[in-house]
This record gives C-alpha cells, sequence and structure tokens, in this order.
C-alpha cells in the first residue's frame, strides 16, 4: 500500500490466502476478492479496477471502515484506490493505492 501520509487511509485487499503482489493460481476456484479500508473520510471515493477497468466504485458515506466483496472471474488482476478532496489544493487526489493481485 502507499498511501500519502502516515496516518492517511489504510488498506488491504486479498483473496483467500492471497495478498497484493501474490498470483492466485488457476486452480484456484474461488475468485471472491475481500477489500478491507480503514481511516476512510467521508466523501472519499473507493474504486476497485481490474484488467477490465473500473469494476466497483463506492463514495463512502460515514468516516472509518469499509468492506467490499467482489468476484473478480475473469479478471487477470484486481486493485484498488482511495481518492480524498484536498481542501489546500481544491483538488480529489489519489491518497492510496494498493499492488494488485493477480489471477493465472
Amino acid at each position: 500500500l502507499i498511501t500519502y501520509a502516515p496516518k492517511g487511509p489504510f488498506a488491504e485487499l486479498n483473496c483467500g490466502e492471497y495478498m497484493v503482489g501474490d498470483v492466485v493460481p488457476a486452480s484456484v476456484s474461488s475468485r471472491e476478492i475481500s477489500f478491507r479500508a480503514d481511516d476512510l473520510r467521508v466523501g472519499d471515493i473507493v474504486k476497485l479496477i481490474s484488467s477490465n477497468g473500473v469494476v466497483k466504485e463506492v463514495e463512502v458515506a460515514a468516516q472509518g471502515e469499509l468492506h467490499i466483496q467482489l468476484d473478480a472471474n475473469g479478471a487477470s488482476f484486481v486493485r484498488a484506490e482511495i481518492w480524498r478532496h484536498f481542501h489546500e489544493v481544491a483538488q480529489q487526489l489519489l491518497a492510496a493505492v494498493t499492488n494488485p493481485i493477480y489471477f493465472d
């Protein structure tokens, strides 16, 4: 995970026992992705992105934690981004990004 600050948003992405940077072998039938993020703010945008493009986009409605489940069948990878509005520059910018989980 790369985040913009030590107290920035934190995210985890996994597929069963596999985590970011891992390759899920073709022999593993489940392609269920679990996403969890902490230290989110109201208005943050969470994007789950696969080899097929943005497959899930959620605007955070409550400060704190968020969980998302996603079926990644047909994708060769999945990664996550968290976007946040920064008042200092009056723009929405990338606040955190995960490495992908890859699929054989």
